[in-house]
């Protein structure tokens, strides 16, 4: 996952390692910091790159099939358990088709 690659050097953006390196400790303190307070579930809400970041730091691979990367409003579940993470969906958009059919 290199989406940076084509960036001038120009310091206006950050590399993919760069984000790589920011957003892994950022995700593993909040998961300690819910671990160690009981756990139970928390929703984070980011950018689409952001979120591929993490999910091929934890699950490589994961994100293959996603050539334009995240749907708008897709929801990505994983979970934190033990030390360690689990992707159970990735680009999941099923809670919109429930609400049209509850129209």
């Amino acid at each position: 996952l290199d989406m940076n690659a084509k960036m001038p050097e120009n310091d206006m953006a950050e590399s993919s390692e760069e984000l790589a390196n920011r957003v892994k400790p950022a995700m593993d303190k909040i998961a300690k910091e819910t671990e160690d307070n009981g756990g139970g579930k928390v929703l984070i809400v980011s950018h689409g790159i952001t979120i591929m970041s993490f999910l091929e730091q934890i699950a490589p691979g994961s994100t293959e099939e996603l050539i334009s990367g995240l749907k708008n409003a897709s929801v990505c579940k994983v979970v934190y358990q033990d030390g360690k993470y689990t992707v159970e969906s990735v680009n999941d958009m099923s809670y919109v088709e429930k609400g049209k059919s509850e129209k």
